[in-house]
């Protein structure tokens, strides 16, 4: 999390990258895949897990997936919509690595796959940068 926090805080600061909407939503999604590799992300997905658990006998891992099918609906539909991900898309973007920590089925393999190797970007960009 700490690369992409300084990675934001540079292109803030050092060029006008981040008025472009594409570079913006990569931040997003290397911070939510990096936060959901960590415990404060495990804690959140645990309070996705509580809050879904709030409705009476239903099956968490396939609503969790339910969600996870509706936030990328959301996120194609906005993108396509405007050629630009705005609020809804990126809040889309925050969620998915948290969506598929407890999602079940054929998805959420696959999108924790992506997730991890996502967060390898992120852990071999910092370890490049540094020299470590």
């Amino acid at each position: 999390m700490g690369f992409t926090v300084a990675l934001y805080f540079i292109l803030k600061r050092k060029t006008s990258a981040l008025s472009k909407w594409y570079v913006k939503s990569l931040l997003y999604a290397m911070f939510s895949v990096a936060l959901s590799q960590t415990q404060i992300g495990g804690w959140l997905a645990g309070l996705l897990r509580k809050i879904v658990n709030l409705i009476p006998g239903a099956p968490v891992g396939a609503i969790g997936g339910a969600l996870v099918l509706l936030a990328v609906i959301v996120l194609v539909a906005d993108v396509w919509k405007d050629r630009k991900a705005d609020r809804l898309a990126q809040i889309s973007i925050l969620l998915l690595p948290l969506l598929f920590v407890f999602a079940a089925g054929p998805i959420a393999p696959t999108g924790r796959n992506l997730t991890d190797s996502f967060a390898n970007i992120s852990t071999n960009g910092l370890a490049f940068l540094t020299g470590a």
